[in-house]
């Protein structure tokens, strides 16, 4: 790179007099508002919707919180009114099974005149683990509009405006319903191999090689690799540790040709977590503003670059990555994804099984043939 979420009844709170944060409608007038909650005791955990070029329809889906912190034991979900018309195809998104909603993003069309993609972000209701998901007409950048409850909250329904389409939406939010879960006396530390899923081996496999190098042949030199030559390839490059990652947790191998290269299941930027693998293609981001503030990859037909991720918060992502600034040794780095950027960010999510192991894959000679480029400020 370079740079520069009837009397009996009264006696309950309603739900809505428990929405401690209610966020205006963000978008166009449309032709009918409405203001959607989750029944008492349950939470905004998914949405269902219709979409084309953008989002035609959409309704709420929401479910209890369980005793463990589980939502996917509830006997059935709820499903809120669709608001909207009859356009576009239908899909639906959800939070894991023990996550609910605690914001969300929104990209919109020209002029903020209809919802093109909504993405979900999840947060563990026993932890702090977090994803995101998105539904509707991807964009493949971070949201333009982001609603994110208040430390400490959840969202338990969505308000807005719709028509023939969803014009607007606003996120409704109160107590989030964090629940404490039997843990062992002592932290486990994530090593080699261990993990609670296939993402968390990556990031840990990489967090474990910081300042050490991982070379052409996957093993771990105790400092860094010497540079090649200017324009060669040798140890340490960029996608020797991505490589080195996935081959250790048992990961489907990644294809290198034809470019870009291939690491597992493609998803949006905008659903990008910790374990995942960015794959940047004569990628230059520039701060807004600034002809002189940029960070990225060479911007010629050589200019790419692997990493890991280690951390996201919005657009911020915090990358364990090799060859970074010509080091060739593994550090974490942190970059602003939401400056405007040319060429291609593409966000890979390992997964088992699909692939066999090609010749070039178990071929220790994998240096010679499909190293990187530096990357940098």
């Amino acid at each position: 790179m370079a740079s520069a979420v009837f009397s009996i009844a009264a006696c309950l709170a309603a739900p809505e007099a428990e929405a401690a944060k209610d966020f205006a409608p963000i978008g166009a007038n449309g032709d009918a508002g409405f203001h959607d909650i989750c029944p008492m005791g349950q939470y905004l955990v998914g949405l269902r919707v219709r979409s084309g070029s953008w989002v035609d329809q959409m309704s709420i889906t929401c479910a209890p919180v369980m005793t463990n912190g589980s939502t996917a034991e509830a006997k059935s979900f709820y499903h809120g009114p669709a608001r909207g018309g009859n356009g576009g195809s239908p899909s639906e998104k959800g939070c894991a099974a023990d996550h609910i909603v605690d914001g969300i993003g929104l990209h919109m069309t020209a002029g903020n005149r209809q919802v093109r993609e909504f993405v979900l972000y999840c947060d563990s209701t026993t932890g702090n683990r977090r994803h995101s998901v998105s539904v509707g007409n991807t964009a493949g950048t971070f949201p333009s509009i982001t609603q994110k409850c208040p430390g400490g909250e959840a969202a338990i329904g969505i308000q807005g405006r719709f028509g023939k389409h969803v014009n607007a939406v606003g996120l409704i939010c109160r107590s989030n319903p964090k629940v404490v879960v039997n843990a062992p006396s002592a932290p486990q530390q994530p090593s080699q191999g261990t993990g609670t899923s296939l993402n968390e081996r990556i990031a840990a496999y990489a967090e474990a090689q910081l300042n050490k190098c991982v070379d052409g042949a996957g093993q771990i030199r105790p400092a860094a690799c010497p540079r090649p030559a200017a324009g060669a390839v040798g140890d340490g490059e960029c996608t020797h540790l991505v490589q080195a990652a996935i081959k250790a947790v048992g990961a489907t191998p990644p294809v290198f040709s034809p470019r870009p290269y291939d690491w597992g299941r493609k998803i949006t930027l905008a659903e990008a977590q910790r374990g995942d693998i960015v794959q940047l293609e004569a990628a230059r981001f520039t701060k807004p503003g600034s002809t002189t503030d940029y960070w990225g990859t060479d911007t010629g037909p050589n200019g790419k670059h692997t990493a890991i991720i280690a951390a996201r918060s919005g657009s911020t992502i915090t990358l364990l990555e090799q060859n970074a600034n010509n080091l060739r040794a593994v550090k974490k780095n942190t970059y602003d994804f939401s400056w405007p950027h040319t060429g291609q960010v593409i966000v890979y999510r390992a997964e088992t099984g699909g692939r066999s192991l090609s010749r070039r894959w178990q071929d220790p000679r994998w240096r010679s043939r499909y190293g990187q480029g530096s990357s940098g400020r």
